[in-house]
């Protein structure tokens, strides 16, 4: 009875080793998917603040430009209006 008892008792630590060994394992792969997850969401976070500063760029460039696009027209409706004076005037 006693080397029946021994075996138990060494089957069940065994058992309860084999247990935290495992469950010690999927703690660690656990924590490493977690921790890549977050890894991946900053980078992810990151790429989102850089799109959103190049579409602020973007539409500032395209305000920008089409403000000049106008004042071309304007100036060109000027010397335009000068060239008539200018013709009426020598007539």
């Amino acid at each position: 009875m006693n080397a029946f008892l021994q075996r138990y008792v060494l089957g069940v630590a065994l058992i309860l080793l084999l247990l935290v060994g495992i469950s010690g394992y999927f703690m660690i792969v656990f924590r490493e998917q977690a921790q890549a997850q977050a890894e991946e969401k900053e980078l992810l976070a990151a790429q989102l603040r850089e799109i959103n500063e190049e579409q602020k760029t973007a539409i500032i460039t395209r305000r920008v430009s089409s403000q000049l696009e106008e004042i071309a027209y304007q100036q060109k409706e000027i010397s335009d209006q000068q060239r008539q004076e200018a013709i009426h005037q020598t007539q």
